[in-house]
């Protein structure tokens, strides 16, 4: 029997109804009194545009099995129909609003705040990565946080290069960013040298050779950027996921999904 603890729709922010979030926390059964657990922070793909919160139940509930608890973390959409539009790094600000809420109630949950992992797919990936690489320009210098790792699942890292590579994309990407030239990326940031450098923060880069959306060399091209440039140590690539873009992510959670096996083991052993 799941007993899973689920709390929906807690927000994080009052600035607008998106800034919500899941929190998936373990069965507490057998359980040492005082035990925390690792946090998961998921932040979904959709191009900044699309995607909801609500469509990874079946992760946020694998992974609490196994003793995580996830926080799946909505932020505002650069939808085209809003009156005033929502644009980059909007949602980086969210992202960054909800992990310092996270920091400042963790004692309502079972998590560690010092043992944060941020994982995300797509445009998440490129989010997680904006907050891991320039930490200070977006949360608290003081906050009693530690991110230990960052998980990207289909990443775009290289805005540029996702251009070049798929041009009918300018349109929403010039949507996004409100501008044909400041398409800032990961793969930008030397984050060797600066004065929040986390020499110590491991990242586990995911990218099926199947997708089809966005191209595997997003991923090799930046692991390579983060190891030579960056001067990351712990710096893993995984491309034996399969299925498509989303199928990944969306099926991540099923375990009769045989296929995604061996990435759930891989996740789940690079956060515990």
């Amino acid at each position: 029997m799941d007993k899973t603890a689920i709390y929906y729709d807690i927000a994080y922010a009052t600035q607008h109804s998106s800034q919500k979030m899941d929190i998936y926390e373990p069965s507490l059964d057998g359980v040492e009194p005082g035990t925390l657990f690792p946090l998961m922070v998921y932040v979904h793909g959709g191009f900044w545009m699309d995607r909801d919160k609500s469509d990874y139940l079946t992760m946020g509930r694998y992974f609490a099995s196994k003793g995580i608890v996830v926080a799946v973390v909505n932020y505002r959409l650069s939808k085209k129909a809003h009156k005033v539009p929502v644009r980059y790094p909007t949602h980086n600000q969210d992202l960054a609003q909800a992990i310092s809420w996270l920091v400042d109630n963790q004692s309502d949950y079972r998590y560690d705040s010092n043992n944060i992992h941020l994982v995300g797919h797509s445009c998440g990936a490129h989010m997680i990565s904006m907050i891991a690489l320039k930490p200070t320009d977006y949360l608290t210098p003081s906050s009693p946080y530690t991110i230990r790792s960052c998980i990207g699942i289909q990443g775009i890292y290289d805005i540029s290069q996702l251009i070049r590579d798929y041009p009918d994309y300018i349109s929403e990407i010039e949507f996004v960013f409100n501008s044909s030239s400041d398409w800032e990326a990961p793969q930008q940031i030397v984050s060797h040298g600066r004065s929040d450098y986390n020499a110590s923060l491991k990242w586990l880069i995911v990218h099926a050779p199947t997708d089809q959306l966005v191209n595997p060399p997003q991923s090799s091209n930046f692991v390579t950027h983060l190891s030579q440039q960056c001067k990351y140590t712990n710096v893993e690539s995984f491309t034996d996921a399969q299925g498509s873009h989303f199928a990944v992510v969306m099926k991540l959670g099923e375990e009769e999904e045989k296929s995604l096996d061996n990435l759930r083991s891989a996740i789940l052993t690079f956060i515990k």
